[in-house]
């Protein structure tokens, strides 16, 4: 798989997340800058995820897999920065099930 293919699978799973941590970071701190943000990012983000669905664009496994990697390293950093263990469980067992999604089955066929 060449670059420009898997900056095109990036796209709506780094969209999410920037959307997802923002909003928990919205939770935690009652930012209005983060509210925002991952109203934005969120809107923006599922768009996209959408528009790629319908016009069946890329690999979604691979994404859906670059999603979850992303989320569990975003949620791990957020846990050491807030000090908040419940993230780091919840990022150990995102990367659990990516473990056991990567044995089980390839992501590019």
């Amino acid at each position: 798989m060449d670059q420009i293919s898997l900056l095109k699978n990036l796209i709506w799973p780094v969209l999410l997340d920037i959307g997802f941590i923002s909003l928990l970071d919205f939770i935690l701190d009652r930012k209005k800058s983060s509210r925002n943000i991952a109203i934005i990012f969120l809107a923006f983000g599922f768009g996209v995820f959408a528009y790629f669905i319908y016009f069946s664009i890329g690999y979604l496994f691979l994404q859906v897999y670059l999603f979850m990697f992303l989320l569990s390293l975003s949620l791990v950093i957020l846990a050491l920065k807030k000090r908040i263990d419940a993230f780091t469980i919840i990022g150990i067992i995102l990367m659990v099930v990516m473990l056991i999604l990567l044995l089980r089955y390839t992501l590019i066929e």
